[in-house]
């Protein structure tokens, strides 16, 4: 199997239809599978994926748990499960928007074997149905292209749905990890340590921001407490070599924190002002821009006109001195 996607859900009836969705209509060149694990759901998930099932047994296999174990041994033991050479992640509340997606990515893949995995960008859906920019792929990664591990020791790289990973990349998976409240950041630095993550220029999917979601439900200070124990615990199990990178990291989410406005807590509150930061940031930056571009142009006309200036000197020269030849003729 060349490939296989594993997808986890636990009560996203109204949105696993079209995670399952976006996933069969990839175009791809070779074989593929869907896992799908529902977490003992008690919605009307299992019945969704049923149905999706005996319409595409042969691409379709699903594990049904007889009780809820968590959302990260869930995510764990699904990807564990999974036979392909490569494996994309996918949760049940988020999906893909392009049809070429994982051929993209397996091509990237198999035309670079030194990464252990690659990803895109993603789009985020607020619960008002606005689609935003994700600010966690900035114009320096784009630049980049290649994450070493101590670049994602110093910050979550990308959104689990735009991840697709060696299988060969994540042997054994740290019993510490099962602690963790999301273990995206964890998963991928386990990857990164084999070999870099590469990053495919194109945006390709969307992450949905609501209230129930694992992460984006938590309130800021839970979201900067989870996110200090991730790095804490990644860092142990480095043997304490990223002591630098993740200072780094938890100075930067601190600031993020402290400089939210007080009255915001919603998720998408924080998602809508973190882009109407990056808006304004990016702005100054082409402002930015535009007067370091006015001041090489400035500098270059400077330039011209001393040189013009000198050679006009030169020439009053030559004829000063013709001049005076001339009076002693």
């Amino acid at each position: 199997m060349k490939l296989s996607v594993s997808l986890i859900t636990y009560n996203q009836q109204e949105f696993i239809s079209q995670a399952i969705d976006s996933v069969l209509t990839q175009n791809v060149s070779f074989d593929y599978e869907l896992v799908i694990s529902d977490d003992c759901s008690t919605d009307g998930t299992p019945e969704v994926i049923r149905d999706f099932q005996q319409r595409y047994p042969d691409l379709i296999r699903s594990i049904v748990r007889r009780e809820n174990i968590g959302v990260n041994p869930n995510f764990v033991e699904t990807f564990m499960a999974c036979s392909g050479q490569y494996i994309a992640l996918l949760e049940g509340d988020d999906y893909w928007t392009s049809n070429d997606k994982l051929q993209r990515q397996v091509d990237f893949l198999d035309e670079h074997l030194e990464c252990s995995m690659c990803f895109h960008s993603t789009q985020l859906l607020l619960p008002t149905g606005k689609l935003i920019r994700d600010g966690l792929v900035d114009r320096e990664l784009s630049r980049q292209r290649h994450l070493t591990l101590q670049d994602v020791m110093n910050r979550l790289p990308c959104r689990t749905c735009s991840a697709v990973l060696r299988r060969s990349s994540i042997e054994e998976v740290p019993q510490w990890l099962f602690t963790l409240n999301a273990c995206d950041l964890a998963f991928f630095a386990l990857a990164a340590a084999g070999g870099p993550l590469g990053y495919v220029d194109e945006t390709m999917s969307v992450y949905r921001v609501h209230e129930r979601g694992v992460w984006s439900g938590l309130e800021p200070r839970e979201q900067l407490k989870e996110y200090v124990k991730t790095l804490q615990r990644l860092n142990a199990h480095f043997e304490f070599a990223f002591d630098e990178a993740i200072t780094d990291a938890l100075c930067r989410s601190a600031q993020w924190y402290l400089s939210l406005p007080k009255g915001i807590h919603a998720a998408s509150e924080r998602m809508e002002w973190d882009e109407k930061m990056a808006a304004e940031a990016e702005q100054r930056g082409a402002i930015i821009d535009e007067l370091q571009q006015a001041l090489v142009e400035r500098t270059a006309w400077a330039e011209r006109m001393v040189a013009e200036a000198e050679q006009r000197g030169a020439i009053i020269d030559e004829l000063q001195r013709a001049l005076v030849a001339h009076r002693r003729g």
